[in-house]
């Protein structure tokens, strides 16, 4: 009975996360998508027919693929908008204050 290849299982859930994490953790989950997919597909064609999961790990690759360009992308964004950062955890981090009533003082 065949067996799925875990490194086809890892690609797949890496790229996954690479496109959901992007940014500096995407960065590195993506390329280790891209790798543990190649891997995986040079396993299987080589174990005759004793692992499988080519699809996980061409999906893994492709998702990959994605999650590096989704992550150079925003990685410019923010190298271009350095003021973005900070803009948004200014407003994370302000409180608005009411006198109890529910109705907004301003």
């Amino acid at each position: 009975m065949p067996k799925v290849s875990g490194f086809a299982i890892a690609s797949l859930v890496l790229g996954i996360a690479s496109i959901t994490c992007s940014g500096l953790l995407g960065i590195v989950l993506a390329p280790l998508a891209v790798v543990f997919g190649v891997r995986s597909r040079r396993v299987i064609a080589r174990s005759g027919g004793w692992r499988k999961g080519d699809g996980m790990a061409v999906a893994g690759i492709v998702l990959g693929a994605i999650g590096i360009v989704i992550s150079i992308i925003y990685l410019i964004f923010i190298l271009r908008n350095p003021s973005f950062m900070q803009d948004l955890l200014d407003r994370l981090t302000t409180t608005t204050t009411t006198d109890g009533t529910g109705l907004d003082n301003a």
